[in-house]
This record gives C-alpha cells, sequence and structure tokens, in this order.
C-alpha cells in the first residue's frame, strides 16, 4: 500500500516578484510552527520559528529569480511544499552557467 503525503493548505500566489515573494513568506509563515519561550536571563517570551525565516526568503528568491522564463516553461508554477520534516521548493529552471547539480552538491529528487 502507497501512502502519500497531504498538504495542509493550498494558495496560488501572483503578482509582481515583490508581490510573489511577501505572499510566499506569509503563507510559509502561516503554516510553521512557532516555539514560544521564556528567556532565563529575561524573562520575556521569545518566538522561534521552525525554519529561519531569512533562508525562507532567500530560497523563495532564488527560485523566482532562477526560473525558465521561456515559453518552453510556460504555464509551469513554483511550488513550495511544506511536510511535517521538510520545506521543498522547485521551480521551472536549473543552475545557472555550465555548472551542474552534482558539482555543487544537491540531491536531485
Amino acid at each position: 500500500m502507497i501512502v502519500k503525503e497531504r498538504f495542509i493548505d493550498n494558495k496560488k500566489i501572483e503578482g509582481t516578484i515583490v508581490e510573489m515573494i511577501e505572499g510566499s513568506i506569509a503563507f510559509i509563515l502561516k503554516n510553521m510552527s512557532v516555539k514560544n519561550i521564556i528567556n532565563r536571563k529575561t524573562a520575556k517570551r521569545e518566538d522561534n520559528a521552525e525554519y529561519p525565516v531569512n533562508a525562507i526568503r532567500e530560497a523563495i528568491l532564488n527560485a523566482l529569480i532562477h526560473r525558465d522564463y521561456s515559453i518552453h516553461s510556460e504555464g509551469i508554477y513554483i511550488q513550495i511544499r511544506m511536510y511535517k520534516t521538510r520545506i521543498e521548493i522547485q521551480n521551472p529552471g536549473g543552475v545557472f552557467g555550465r555548472i551542474n547539480i552534482e558539482e555543487i552538491g544537491i540531491k536531485k529528487l
């Protein structure tokens, strides 16, 4: 029996690059968990996001900037998938220049 992972939310984000970045980050923040802890030194509450927001922003920017905008990928969207243990961002595009995936050490899914 094959068990498929299901998503908990779905949203199509369109607009300018800035609107897509902001919308994507807002969507991820809404769906990821945030732990609230009390700092023992200051006694103030601190929120610790499940994933670093700066890393999420960078990954979304990379997906948008390195996307294939040619007619060959028309109608293919950038996809952000959130699972219990990871976030996956997939775009129609590839690595820049003559380098290939194996040379930069990324596992191909």
